[in-house]
């Protein structure tokens, strides 16, 4: 490996999921989750989103790109390029893009971030949730994968988390039409939960980590995990791994 860049945190979880994109002038860009100095850290959350370049040769200073002031959970942050535009994404499909390298951001770090399917979720009884992104080889197209988040009484402010995580659904990002509608490639039906965890006796399932990579033939890869048991013994659960291809 070359040299490393060290981004330095505060303790504990203060830099969580990192993902890097490469643009199309060999610009390297890189986002992740962490919280603000002095913020109470979360586990299994984060306060906001920080970005980081590499561009002509040295390191820009690390933003946060989220600003986000009601001390929420802004995780789930992914990244992609599409030629020299960057994309930044992050839960509730907030997004901001930068057309010049991560020098200057739209909308600016002044205004809250974009929503790239704005209602769509809500209009649908959901919540976004995790998401990843991915550039198709070959084009300046994206892919994005969300995963969608029921809630088990209709409040969709209710935190049940990853338990109710149920459906995936597919975006493509053309930088002629913008994003796609998402369409849906994956569900189960199972019941929902009214807990972070399982009471004993219920069954229960749960989706987390979507990824996505893309060939130059116009496929999509999605993996996904499902923990599935009964209760919460721990020692009884299962986690199983999925795959599935879809066009374009």
């Amino acid at each position: 490996f070359s040299n490393h860049h060290d981004m330095p945190g505060e303790i504990g979880m203060a830099i969580r999921r990192p993902f890097v994109s490469v643009d199309s002038s060999e610009g390297v860009h890189v986002i992740w989750d962490g919280f603000r100095e002095g913020e109470l850290q979360i586990v299994h959350g984060a306060n906001e989103v920080f970005y980081c370049g590499h561009v002509n040769g040295r390191w820009s200073d690390i933003i946060n790109i989220s600003q986000n002031q009601e001390h929420g959970f802004r995780g789930a942050a992914t990244i992609a390029c599409s030629g020299d535009q960057v994309h930044a994404i992050w839960c509730d499909t907030n997004y901001r893009i930068s057309r010049d390298q991560g020098k200057t951001w739209d909308p600016p770090l002044s205004q809250p971030p974009g929503l790239i399917h704005q209602d769509y979720d809500v209009d649908r009884d959901f919540r976004w949730w995790q998401l990843t992104t991915t550039r198709i080889p070959g084009t300046d197209k994206l892919a994005m994968i969300q995963s969608a988040r029921f809630s088990p009484d209709g409040n969709l402010d209710r935190w049940t988390g990853w338990m109710n995580i149920r459906e995936l659904f597919l975006s493509i990002y053309d930088p002629t039409s913008g994003w796609s509608e998402p369409r849906s490639i994956y569900s189960v039906d199972a019941p929902l939960s009214m807990n972070v965890e399982p009471d004993p006796g219920e069954s229960f399932l749960r989706m987390e980590r979507p990824d996505v990579s893309a060939d130059g033939l116009g496929r999509i890869y999605v993996t996904w995990d499902e923990t599935r048991g009964v209760g919460p013994d721990r020692s009884n659960w299962t986690r199983t791994a999925y795959v599935r291809t879809v066009e374009a």
